[in-house]
């Protein structure tokens, strides 16, 4: 439940729609109170005691669920359509076998990120393994995209040794046909009581937002110049020209101003 009060902050400070998890040691009798994220809806959740994965959305209404299994090895799977994106949660245990690596997407686009717990040199590995090279050889034949960095930091943090390594992956489909999809990857910091660290993907074109500084604005270009000197001739002469009178001056000609000229700012906007 800390956990989850955790990743509630976490998915809200980072505006995550989406977010997949692995390993999560719940089974069928778990409590909801268990796996329950403040603000997100859980769309598929493939119980197991000691694997497990979650799939949640924040916008359950734009979400549908394309279902998911669980294999005899404990390689875990559930997809699901986000928009027009199908995004698959993939979870393999460690020490075994690819009994049946997670089928081609059929639509573009697409989406697999998960645990894979295989060895490979595509993704920062020294040694491949048989995992490894099962995994390469599928994501070439289907024309899968590894989203990977080799100059960022690990996902996975081993306490045990003090190493980093990248077991977890994340592939975009590529469809001959059509373009692409843009997306990026970024390994956050180290998650509390968890090896493994969080990491975001952001698919698509992102227009980046600017903060105005809260200084005051007065767009002169809109100014009624004319109702400006009305205003200033009829409250000057009730003014005295004598020094002590210079604030009742200031005064009334910002107050003529903010009735006869706009003002303000938007707080955030898109640069150009």
């Amino acid at each position: 439940m800390a956990k989850c009060e955790y990743l509630a902050k976490l998915l809200n400070e980072h505006d995550i729609d989406i977010a997949l998890l692995q390993e999560t040691h719940l089974d069928d009798n778990s409590p909801p109170s268990r796996y329950n994220i403040s603000g997100y809806s859980v769309i598929n959740r493939q119980p197991h005691p000691k694997y497990g994965i979650i799939t949640y959305a924040r916008a359950p209404d734009q979400t549908t669920d394309l279902g998911g299994h669980t294999e005899q090895s404990g390689t875990q799977r559930c997809t699901i359509k986000f928009g027009d994106t199908e995004i698959s949660n993939i979870y393999k245990p460690p020490n075994t076998k690819w009994t049946n690596p997670p089928k081609t997407p059929i639509n573009h686009p697409a989406i697999l990120a998960g645990d894979f717990n295989s060895h490979h040199n595509e993704w920062g590995y020294k040694n491949n393994d048989e995992a490894g090279n099962e995994l390469s050889e599928w994501a070439n034949q289907c024309n899968l995209k590894l989203i990977y960095n080799p100059k960022g930091k690990g996902t996975f943090r081993s306490a045990r040794w003090p190493s980093e390594t990248t077991p977890d992956l994340s592939f975009v489909y590529k469809d001959s046909n059509l373009p692409l999809s843009s997306t990026t990857r970024e390994v956050l910091n180290n998650f509390p009581h968890s090896q493994h660290r969080p990491i975001i993907l952001t698919t698509g074109i992102n227009l980046p937002m600017m903060n105005s500084l809260p200084t005051p604005r007065w767009n002169f270009r809109k100014a009624n110049w004319q109702e400006f000197s009305k205003e200033i001739d009829k409250t000057c002469k009730r003014i005295e020209p004598k020094q002590e009178n210079i604030h009742r001056f200031t005064k009334s000609i910002l107050k003529c101003a903010k009735r006869t000229i706009p003002r303000g700012f938007r707080k955030r906007y898109i640069p150009c």
